[in-house]
């Protein structure tokens, strides 16, 4: 029912963000290879960083929301 509507479409988004991440994380790769570091890049590490924790952050609630409440 809608339930499971909602936890699929939770599951969704948490995907999607992780997907992202990995993505960032990858051209992230690609642009400090190809460049030397400079204070602009380290901004990015640090948002690339913080998005990374908070999408950790967010699959931890979800695990503990959906596999020991259950």
């Amino acid at each position: 029912g809608s339930q499971a509507m909602l936890l699929y479409s939770v599951m969704g988004a948490h995907l999607v963000m992780v997907g992202a991440g990995v993505v960032a994380m990858i051209l992230m790769l690609f642009r400090l290879a190809g460049a030397a570091t400079a204070s602009r890049e380290n901004e990015a590490i640090t948002a690339l960083t913080i998005f990374w924790v908070t999408t950790t952050a967010v699959y931890t609630v979800l695990w503990y929301a959906v596999y020991i409440t259950k």
